[in-house]
């Protein structure tokens, strides 16, 4: 459990830009700083972000509405209200669910799915260290999360978006009309 609202876990799973200042010891290393896009959907309740974040050479960002449709699956997918999937590759896959428990604490349920072995002994020992290293890197998050003002996001708190936002902003702005819609009946 960490001291922070479910909307700030949320946007800390969604926001690629995020990746290699806040992660730069573990999924973030690369120097992958450049932020391209990402392409990133909104389908019913589902949020797909394709990542391509690069090394920076000097060159401008590619905008999200100027990067062509994909047509290879979406790095993550976010499903509302609080389920989300991290795509490693073929064959390897992290499932996070979100749990709030009250206005300031959430609890996280990470579990990573794998086919890359069918012996069973092994297939275990490479999810129980990808487990353990999901821990690490939320913890990560965490050090950041706990620290944001205010603690709760909005579209309407004063942060300014940039580009690479563009899946926090479809996130915020589809839970605000979920919520209003839901505030109407």
């Amino acid at each position: 459990m960490g001291l922070r609202p479910h909307t700030r876990a949320i946007e800390g799973i969604i926001d690629v830009s995020h990746l290699p200042f806040v992660h730069s010891k573990t999924i973030g290393r690369g120097n992958q700083t450049l932020v391209n896009g990402p392409y990133t959907t909104l389908d019913s309740d589902r949020i797909r972000v394709w990542i391509s974040n690069q090394p920076d050479e000097g060159l401008p960002a590619v905008k999200p509405t100027e990067l062509p449709a994909p047509d290879i699956p979406p790095s993550l997918h976010f499903n509302f209200p609080n389920v989300w999937q991290i795509r490693l590759g073929e064959k390897l896959r992290i499932v996070n669910i979100s749990a709030p428990v009250d206005d300031e604490h959430v609890v996280i349920y990470s579990r990573t799915y794998q086919n890359i072995t069918r012996i069973k002994l092994l297939g275990r020992a490479l999810t129980s260290v990808s487990n353990l290293f999901n821990r690490y890197t939320l913890k990560e998050d965490y050090v950041i999360s706990r620290s944001q003002r205010p603690k709760k996001s909005d579209l309407n708190i004063g942060e300014h978006f940039i580009p690479a936002d563009r899946p926090i902003a479809l996130y915020l702005q589809h839970r605000r009309n979920l919520i209003r819609a839901g505030s109407s009946r």
